[in-house]
């Protein structure tokens, strides 16, 4: 009992990076959706989208590196 307290210190440490991780994944769905790279017309638009998922992906793997888990090379 006399470890409890610096172990859910411990556990909300290591549980803030993966709630992190999932916003951004979640974010980046809502963006994937409401802005598709591949259909937008606007040139200048369709030159700037495709640098969110690179930001993203970034985050992403930031996340997973200090979660431990690997990132595959493709997804």
């Amino acid at each position: 009992m006399a470890a409890l307290p610096s172990a859910v210190i411990s556990m909300s440490t290591k549980l803030q990076p993966a709630r992190r991780a999932f916003q951004i994944a979640q974010a980046f769905d809502a963006f994937y959706h409401d802005y598709p790279v591949t259909h937008e017309r606007d040139p200048e638009r369709r030159a700037f989208l495709p640098w969110m998922p690179t930001w993203f992906r970034d985050r992403l793997e930031g996340a997973s590196s200090i979660l431990g888990i690997p990132v595959p090379p493709y997804m």
